[in-house]
């Protein structure tokens, strides 16, 4: 009987650890790609931006 509940116990730990590894996978692959989202929007955006900045002043300097 208290075989079995080891056993048991053991069990329950090894899919905590495993649900822990998997969680914590699935956490690092979601970073990698906000990474990815946030550098391809700011490699995107870069150039755009003294454009933007111009036409700004020139809105600004025809008020």
């Amino acid at each position: 009987m208290e075989d079995e509940e080891v056993e048991e116990e053991e069990e329950v730990v090894g899919r905590r650890k495993r649900r822990s590894r998997v969680f914590r996978e699935v956490a690092h692959s979601f970073e990698l790609m906000a990474q990815k989202i946030i550098s391809l929007l700011s490699s995107y955006l870069r150039p755009l931006i003294p454009t933007m900045l111009k036409e700004k002043d020139d809105e600004a300097n025809q008020e």
